[in-house]
């Protein structure tokens, strides 16, 4: 196989470019979501999991949503009525505010998947932690919450600490959008990070990092993926 080749170069040369007329392609088919059903289901869901990814991505993915959207809306009614401040306390709560016992099954085995393929993919690159949330530039403290979700599925690390994550693993554009959907996020062609990481991701004859495309972003858009 051949290696891959820094693309900070070819992607600040061709910036506009891309950035004009790269769309990210639906990828998320009931194929691949079976794929995300034989990783839950073990050994027996490597048969099915094609066969129900339609059925899984509609019971899973949206149903396990819809009770983590209720469950934080709940929370937040809960907050506002506590107090005269409870109100604008309630508009910051996120996911990751909600008790463990508030998650369906589902909502933490994802999570706890998301946590073994992400050691999974640094086992494979032969990196330490230090290594991989170095490259990531993400905090040793975020990290150890990271590690810590094979126990506490509570946790949910940011979407741009996954595709830091990502980018600093050299996933493919399909390996980054697993991640980030077993988390419940996705890329989004309405945000131009997102576009040119994607792209970055599809062209795997190319390696980039995150201290790369920080500068490129940042010259470019004069803005980062995470602060430099």
């Amino acid at each position: 196989m051949d290696e891959k080749k820094d693309g900070k170069e070819y992607l600040l040369n061709n910036f506009e470019r891309i950035e004009g007329s790269y769309k990210i392609p639906i990828m998320m088919t009931s194929a691949a979501v079976g794929a995300v059903a034989a990783g839950l289901l073990g050994a027996a869901g490597g048969i099915i999991g094609g066969i129900i990814g339609s059925v899984f991505l509609e019971n899973v993915f949206c149903g396990a949503d819809k009770d983590k959207e209720k469950s934080l809306e709940e929370k937040r009614e809960e907050v506002a009525a506590s107090s005269p401040a409870g109100k604008e306390k309630a508009r910051n709560l996120t996911a990751g505010d909600i008790p463990e016992e508030l998650f369906d099954d589902k909502t933490l085995a994802r999570r706890k998947l998301f946590c073994q393929k992400l050691f999974q993919y640094e086992n494979e690159m032969g990196l330490t932690d230090v290594e991989l949330y170095t490259k990531a530039h993400i905090s040793k403290a975020v990290f150890s919450h990271i590690r810590g979700m094979m126990r506490d599925g509570t946790y949910r690390p940011s979407k741009v600490n996954v595709i830091c994550l990502c980018i600093a693993l050299n996933l493919t554009a399909g390996q980054a959008e697993e991640m980030l959907g077993l988390l419940e996020y996705s890329f989004s062609n309405a945000d131009k990070l997102d576009r040119i990481v994607h792209w970055c991701l599809s062209n795997t004859e190319f390696y980039f990092t995150v201290d790369s495309l920080n500068e490129i972003f940042y010259d470019k858009l004069g803005e980062t993926l995470l602060p430099v």
